[in-house]
């Protein structure tokens, strides 16, 4: 990979490029995706309040818009949106918002 590619891919992940004659590295990676396991509370519409089990522990109800692209299920499991109900666990790709609530990305059946 050039130097020039692999700085537009951390520019693009929206981290810092820190190299030498050498060897890039790229420091300060950050995503603004991430994996949430939970049971449904409520659903409407535009989303979603799922208690979310946080792997670290705990649990806190959280509202969860429904992304414009959403995908449904795995490649092994589908999953349709009538599925989704209170009291079913699901496990999802979030996207954290700047402001406004998490919107989900894929949502899977636990």
């Amino acid at each position: 990979m050039t130097l020039a590619r692999a700085a537009l891919l951390v520019a693009l992940a929206g981290a810092a490029l820190v190299s030498d004659a050498h060897a890039p590295i790229v420091r300060g990676a950050s995503s603004d995706l991430g994996v949430l396991d939970g049971v449904i509370s409520s659903v409407d519409a535009r989303g979603m309040f799922v208690e979310v089990h946080y792997r670290t522990g705990g649990v806190a109800l959280q509202r969860i818009d429904f992304g414009p692209h959403m995908l449904f299920g795995t490649a092994s499991l589908t999953t349709q949106p009538f599925d989704l109900v209170p009291g079913r666990a699901i496990g999802m790709v979030i996207q954290r918002q700047t402001v406004g609530p998490m919107r989900a990305t894929r949502v899977w059946l636990d």
